[in-house]
C-alpha cells in the first residue's frame, strides 16, 4: 500500500536509518495486474516523487502487466534493482517485453470535445467552486448550459476569501444561465462523501458526467511527511474519486473528466502523496474509459 509504502522509506531512509552516503542503496517498488497494457499505478509516482526527495537512493518501479510466476518476477526484480543505467528504472513488463515511457509532443484539437456536451448534461463538479476547476467549467458554461453540481469544502455563509470565491462563481455561472447546486463535503473522508452521494442521488437525475477537480496539498520532504497529512492529499484527490465512481450508475456516465497532474509521470519533490494520487487517476480513467464512458 502507498502508506506502507510511506512508512517504510521513512524507517529506512531518514531519521537513525538513513543511507545517506552509501551508494547502493536501492528502493524498488512493484505492482501486478492482468491489464494487459503498461499503466503505472500509483505506487510508480510515489517512487518517482520519493526519487527527488532523497538523491542519494535510487528509486524505481516494476509494473508487471501479465500474469506471472513469483520466481520469475523475482529475477526481474533483482536485475532491475542492481542494473547501472540511467535513467532510473520505472518500467513495465508487458508481452514478455520491457517497455519505458517517455514524454513526446502531441497535437491537441480543441474543438474535439465540443459534442461532448450537453445542456441535458448533470454534471457533478468536484473543486468546481474556485480555481482552475472554476475556470473551466465557467467557460463550458458560456457555450452549453449542463446543470453543474459543485462540491467543495468551502462553508458558503462564511465570510472568507474562499466563500468569495465560490460564491462569485455561482453567480457568474447563474449570469451565464447556468443551473446549479452547491454541496458542501469534507471529500478526505469517506463516509461524508458516501452521504452525499446518498443525498444527489435522491435530489437529482442521474449524473451524466463527473469533472473532478479536488485537490489538496501537504508539501513535505519525505522525512516531514506525516501519515495523517499523506492520507487526507491522497483521499481527497483519489480516494474520493473512487467513491464518488462507485455510487454512480455507470450505464449513464457518458465522460469522465479528472484534473490528474505531471507530477504523477516526473515526480515531484514533497509530493510524494499528490503525485501518486493523481497517477491514480489516470488508473482509473483508463478503467472507466474500458467500459465504454468517454
Amino acid at each position: 500500500s502507498l502508506l506502507g509504502a510511506l512508512t517504510l522509506a521513512q524507517q529506512r531512509f531518514t531519521g537513525e536509518g538513513q543511507g545517506e552516503g552509501e551508494d547502493a542503496c536501492r528502493f524498488i517498488t512493484a505492482s501486478f495486474s492482468e491489464a494487459g497494457r503498461p499503466v503505472d499505478d500509483a505506487l510508480c509516482a510515489f517512487s518517482k516523487s520519493l526519487q527527488r526527495d532523497l538523491v542519494h537512493v535510487r528509486c524505481g518501479h516494476v509494473s508487471f502487466c501479465d500474469p506471472i510466476e513469483p520466481a520469475a518476477a523475482a529475477s526481474i526484480l533483482y536485475a532491475e534493482a542492481i542494473a547501472e543505467q540511467e535513467p532510473y528504472a520505472f518500467v513495465s513488463y508487458c508481452d514478455s517485453r520491457r517497455w519505458v515511457s517517455h514524454c513526446v509532443e502531441a497535437s491537441v484539437n480543441p474543438k474535439a470535445g465540443d459534442a461532448l456536451l450537453q445542456a441535458s448534461d448533470v454534471v457533478l463538479v468536484t473543486g468546481g467552486g474556485r480555481g482552475i476547476t472554476a475556470q473551466l467549467i465557467l467557460a463550458l458554461a458560456a457555450s452549453v448550459k449542463p446543470f453543474l453540481i459543485l462540491v467543495g469544502s468551502t462553508d458558503l455563509d462564511s465570510e472568507s476569501s474562499h466563500a468569495d470565491e465560490v460564491r462569485d462563481t455561482l453567480k457568474r455561472l447563474a449570469d451565464l444561465g447556468c443551473k446549479t447546486d452547491y454541496v458542501q463535503c469534507d471529500l478526505s473522508r469517506p463516509d461524508t462523501v458516501r452521504e452525499m452521494m446518498q443525498s444527489i442521488a435522491k435530489r437529482h437525475p442521474p449524473v451524466t458526467g463527473v469533472i473532478h477537480g479536488a485537490g489538496l496539498l501537504a508539501d513535505s520532504n519525505i522525512a516531514e511527511k506525516r501519515a495523517s497529512d499523506f492520507a487526507d492529499v491522497v483521499g481527497v484527490k483519489s480516494g474520493s474519486a473512487r467513491l464518488i465512481e462507485a455510487a454512480l450508475d455507470l450505464s449513464a456516465l457518458r465522460f469522465w473528466v479528472s484534473m490528474s497532474s505531471i507530477a504523477a509521470f516526473l515526480g515531484n519533490a514533497g509530493q510524494t502523496d499528490y503525485a501518486a494520487a493523481s497517477q491514480d487517476l489516470v488508473v482509473q480513467a483508463y478503467r472507466l474509459k474500458a467500459l465504454g464512458v468517454a
